[in-house]
């Protein structure tokens, strides 16, 4: 494992989640996750109590002007957002920003990047994904476990090989949490036998 990723829900509706974030970065690289809609009050008070080494948030921002984003996440979440990730910055902190779009031949793509640049966010900090044939998604692209680099999520229910099949069977590793230690091994292993037979087929899917 060389990084960590804390994801929800929401992170900033933890009470406690400036300790979580100090915790996890003590002991490996570290990404939050937020919808950067809570940078005020107590939540600005938490995110100014996070370390700067070591850690970064990573803001999803689905399109280059509201309509689509607020389609998705409600209204007036893609101003907040683009609120939310001036603040991070102004405080000192390494953003990364998200989008899913429904192809690299999109449209919006040129756009997104011009928005992304123009906040002053590197192309290497900008992560722009396909949908993901998967949960309540009626188009996008089919994935695989065999077609996923591994990104070890732990949900309530196990430990899964993505985050993206955090919801298929077969791409549950193991019903039991803890310890951790077993599940990675298997992991490790499965995607061993998976890289020795790679194809020009296999997806790199960056979720994060």
């Amino acid at each position: 494992m060389r990084e960590l990723y804390l994801t929800g829900g929401e992170p900033f509706l933890l009470p406690d989640i400036d300790v979580i974030v100090r915790a996890c970065v003590d002991r490996l690289p570290t990404t939050l996750l937020t919808n950067g809609m809570l940078f005020r009050g107590h939540g600005l008070r938490k995110l100014q109590a996070m370390p700067r080494q070591g850690f970064a948030l990573q803001i999803s921002v689905d399109s280059p002007t509201p309509e689509v984003h607020d389609s998705h996440r409600g209204v007036g979440s893609w101003k907040r957002a683009l609120a939310g990730i001036r603040v991070a910055l102004d405080e000192g902190f390494t953003v990364r920003v998200a989008a899913t779009i429904s192809a690299h031949d999109d449209p919006a793509l040129d756009q997104l990047h011009a928005l992304f640049d123009g906040l002053g966010i590197p192309r290497a900090d900008q992560v722009i994904r396909p949908i993901a044939l998967q949960g309540v998604a009626e188009e996008g692209v089919a994935f695989t476990r065999e077609s996923l680099i591994p990104e070890v999520t732990v949900t309530a229910d196990g430990i899964y090989w993505h985050p993206v099949a955090a919801l298929d069977e077969n791409a549950l590793v193991s019903r039991q949490i803890l310890p951790l230690a077993p599940a990675l091994d298997r992991v490790s292993e499965l995607f061993t036998q998976q890289w020795s037979s790679a194809t020009s087929a296999t997806s790199m899917f960056a979720c994060a």
